[in-house]
C-alpha cells in the first residue's frame, strides 16, 4: 500500500476522519465507488487498520484491517486512471476456504460497523 489513486469498495461507505487516529473527528463520508487520492500512508496500525491520508476531502481513511489470516480491504488501489484497471487483493467472503479461520469472515458482518 502506497499513496495513488483508491476506488472505495466498503458497500457501507468510508468514514472520513479529521486524523490520523480513527476516534478523531469525522469529516465526512464517502460512498461506496469513490475514487480518492491517497498522499500519505500510516506506517502504524491503528486498532488493526492501515490509515491513508487523502487529498479531497482532507482527512484520514481505513485503508483495509488486517485480523488472523486474513485482510479486508475497504479500498482497491487503482494502477491507472485511464483504463481503471484495479490492484486488489482479494477479501475473504463465506466461500473462501481461509474465512472459516479468519476473524474477519464476512464483508457484510461489517456493512454497520464503525471502519
Amino acid at each position: 500500500d502506497g499513496p495513488g489513486m483508491y476506488r472505495v469498495t466498503h458497500q457501507g461507505g468510508l468514514p472520513v476522519s479529521q486524523d490520523v487516529s480513527r476516534s478523531s473527528a469525522l469529516k465526512a463520508r464517502l460512498p461506496a465507488g469513490e475514487m480518492v487520492e491517497v498522499v500519505e500512508v500510516e506506517a502504524r496500525l491503528d486498532q488493526g487498520r492501515r490509515r491513508g491520508r487523502i487529498a479531497s476531502p482532507a482527512g484520514w481513511i481505513s485503508l483495509h484491517q488486517h485480523g488472523g489470516a486474513c485482510r479486508l480491504d475497504f479500498v482497491e488501489q487503482v494502477v491507472s486512471t485511464e483504463d481503471s484497471v484495479a490492484r486488489s487483493r482479494p477479501t475473504l467472503g463465506a466461500s473462501s476456504p481461509l474465512a472459516s479461520t479468519s476473524r474477519c469472515s464476512s464483508v457484510s458482518a461489517l456493512d454497520g460497523a464503525v471502519i
